[in-house]
């Protein structure tokens, strides 16, 4: 029973669509209808500026690890099963119910839970190799990358 809770509650968590209430909140208008029709950070900030699309951003990349600390810490759930509060985050923010099942892309839900909720569920050692992975875009030192990934793997 708790599975099911812990899902219903990523979902209703990942169907909060900060976009759609910044736009309603501070122009009066359905983000939707405007510039790509999508309720997400990039349409929030072609149409309502940085500063809501910083926290639209910040909503939205929330979403997964906070459906993932929910099912795990509240409901007591383990992995595999406490990743389908997160998934059900992914849908709750593709497809709300109260805008009709027309959300956003889940792009910035569905990094979160692919990279750090994975990680963070499976292997705490295989988060400091993911941050490894990721070197050689945030230096020059392309060479060094894979040896702690080497290392723990």
């Amino acid at each position: 029973m708790s599975v099911f809770f812990a899902v219903a509650a990523g979902y209703i968590l990942g169907s909060l669509s900060p976009a759609y209430f910044l736009g309603r909140l501070l122009k009066n208008i359905d983000i939707r209808h405007y510039g790509d029709s999508n309720a997400g950070t990039v349409n929030t900030y072609r149409v309502l500026g940085f500063w809501p699309a910083a926290i639209t951003a910040a909503v939205d990349v929330s979403k997964g690890l906070g459906a993932y600390f929910l099912a795990s810490g509240v409901f007591g759930l383990h992995p595999p099963v406490s990743l389908l509060a997160p998934a059900a985050a992914i849908a709750g923010h593709v497809a709300p119910f109260y805008l009709k099942f027309r959300g956003g892309q889940g792009v910035a839900t569905a990094v979160v839970c692919f990279s750090t909720v994975w990680v963070l569920a499976y292997s705490p050692g295989s988060f400091l190799s993911l941050t490894f992975c990721f070197l050689p875009w945030l230096s020059a030192s392309l060479p060094l990358s894979p040896v702690p990934v080497k290392w723990w793997a």
